[in-house]
């Protein structure tokens, strides 16, 4: 079974105490005016190099909770991949800069500390064409194949950001959340992170992506989408 973190560290659980409370109207993200925005998609934007594209929504959610955008901000995300590299997809690799300098990490959908022995089964509710999964996430996507080459468990960065209120996360945000795992080349992959919730005084936030060979580790190039905070 899937649990929960019980200890929360306090001035994370607190802030989202009182965002829960405090807010009400569901803040969300658009496209800055100087983002590349997708025709025909105002609230869409891209970003690419190196054969990499990536294009965000940041007001793309419709699921339970229906007003989750009032403690978190969650942003469906889309990766191309044709740089003839294995991408990796890790969760410290993605965060939000706000314009106030507050930096907002993805949070892990699921408690994993170090391995796993007992799954609980998820029906996906993502995209993705070429994608492998980290090795700890395998037994929770049956079907699903597994990266062979180097991917250790993150243990700098569960324990700090694996972070959520007694009800989260939901069932549907577990199934729609991109699990860390490895794009290869001319795949694609589609699905939600959920970053921690960005300060009431933030206007914009910039979507910061560091590209990396999941073979070599290197780091071949940084993904940028610059974004508006609406209330």
């Amino acid at each position: 079974m899937l649990t929960h973190a019980r200890r929360v560290f306090a001035p994370i659980a607190l802030a989202l105490a009182l965002l829960w409370t405090g807010c009400s109207h569901n803040p969300y993200l658009m496209p800055a005016p100087t983002a590349n925005v997708l025709a025909g998609h105002p609230k869409e934007a891209s970003s690419g190099v190196h054969g990499v594209e990536l294009v965000a929504n940041g007001d793309a959610w419709h699921g339970d909770p229906s007003d989750l955008e009032r403690v978190l901000t969650p942003v469906e995300v889309t990766i191309e991949n044709h740089s003839e590299h294995p991408l990796r997809f890790r969760y410290r690799e993605f965060q939000l800069l706000t314009s106030n300098g507050f930096r907002s990490y993805v949070l892990p959908p699921y408690k994993i500390s170090g391995s796993v022995t007992k799954y609980e089964p998820v029906s996906p509710g993502f995209y993705s064409n070429g994608f492998l999964l980290a090795p700890y996430y395998g037994g929770f996507y049956p079907g699903f194949g597994v990266w062979p080459g180097p991917f250790a468990w993150d243990w700098g960065y569960y324990p700090s950001y694996y972070v959520w209120q007694e009800s989260l996360p939901t069932a549907n945000m577990i199934s729609k959340a991109l699990p860390e795992g490895v794009l290869e080349d001319g795949g694609k992959v589609q699905g939600f992170v959920y970053f921690q919730k960005l300060p009431k005084d933030a206007t914009g936030a910039t979507l910061i992506y560091d590209l990396v060979d999941a073979d070599t580790g290197q780091t071949f190039g940084t993904l940028h989408i610059p974004f508006t905070a609406k209330h």
